[in-house]
């Protein structure tokens, strides 16, 4: 409804959408790059942020400006309340996906990277028509009092991006649960699914400054630090592919470049050299044991976390794993937060690990 009085800018623009529960962000991130690598312009929609509000609505890299954004929401918001009298109501993150539609279409974007808010079946962002690709990255439990309390359930709301008809890729190394969810709804909607083959792909070299890699007899180096991110940089290859087959014109340069240049916030970056500080937001099972892979490759002793969770997350694994590899941890509150876990618990669950 406030998409239509908005005029549907969405119906007006083409998307990559991703879903999944991690990945998300740098597999958006990664896509944006490349195609603007291709030389297109590129919306990027992502959430959350990390430092900036506006770091949701990005154009080839470039934050939305602080008028144009407040212009827009003072636009919108008067849509809003529109709805509101007629006992509508609109959450925050309609709101801001409706923003980002109005300010990708005006501003002519060829493609916008669009990242799910969570889940994805009944997700705002999931108003758009069938995309050019859908990416369903790594799928694990997390959200799973909204999602789902197994693997399948969750997969299946991930599953909801994938349209009639619709290109998708997945994950290389999704979970065969899964990996057979997306296989039926493909089969049900009539689309088509890449699995990337996981086998085939080498690790060259793998450390704390990225990765260099070869897949499809190509050579390709990351900047975003971990395995996972190897087999993220696979599912964007294969993405590129799908995209190039509904008439982009992307180079393999435009590939290379683009992963090489491509990072993102809080996903094991780098904020000093000496002394070693990074920052991570791993805070899921899977995520925690990527995290702690990641910290394997690290050369530096003693090796300290200082950590501060959501109690409604599964910290009891986010501390074991980054426990395995951190033999001090700091547990510090995360302010102002209603969800948060305090210092004293999230320590007391540490205590029996390191």
């Amino acid at each position: 409804k406030l998409l239509d009085l908005l005029g549907n800018p969405q119906d007006k623009l083409k998307f990559i959408h991703i879903a999944g529960t991690n990945g998300k962000g740098s597999t958006t991130k990664m896509s944006a790059t490349i195609l603007q690598e291709a030389g297109y312009r590129v919306g990027m929609y992502i959430s959350p942020f990390v430092v900036d509000f506006r770091e949701r609505f990005q154009i080839n890299g470039k934050m939305i400006e602080r008028s144009e954004f407040t212009s827009l929401v003072e636009e919108v918001d008067v849509q809003v309340r529109t709805l509101a009298e007629q006992g509508d109501y609109v959450t925050e993150f309609e709101v801001i996906t409706a923003i980002a539609f109005l300010y990708f279409e005006r501003w002519g974007c060829d493609i916008v990277a669009l990242e799910v808010g969570l889940g994805g079946t009944y997700d705002a962002t999931n108003v758009i028509r069938s995309p050019e690709c859908a990416v369903i990255t790594s799928i694990s439990m997390d959200h799973v009092e909204i999602l789902g309390d197994t693997l399948a359930k969750i997969a299946g709301e991930k599953a909801g991006i994938i349209k009639q008809g619709g290109q998708a890729v997945t994950y290389p190394k999704q979970e065969p649960e899964a990996l057979a969810v997306l296989l039926e709804r493909c089969a049900k909607v009539g689309g088509r699914l890449v699995c990337p083959n996981a086998a085939a792909v080498e690790i060259l070299r793998l450390d704390v400054l990225g990765s260099q890699f070869r897949y499809a007899e190509e050579e390709y180096c990351l900047k975003l630090a971990g395995e996972h991110q190897v087999y993220n940089a696979v599912a964007v290859i294969e993405a590129m592919a799908v995209l190039r087959e509904r008439g982009f014109r992307i180079p393999e340069e435009a590939v290379k470049n683009g992963l090489k240049k491509a990072v993102f916030p809080a996903r094991f970056e780098i904020m000093s050299q000496q002394p070693l500080i990074i920052v991570d937001g791993a805070h899921n099972r899977q995520a925690a044991e990527s995290l702690a892979d990641t910290l394997k490759h690290l050369d530096a002793s003693p090796k300290v976390a200082i950590m501060g969770m959501m109690s409604d997350k599964d910290y009891e694994s986010a501390v074991s794993s980054v426990a395995g590899q951190c033999p001090v941890i700091l547990t510090v509150p995360v302010e102002w937060n209603p969800r948060a876990l305090t210092a004293e618990a999230l320590a007391e669950c540490a205590s029996r690990h390191c």
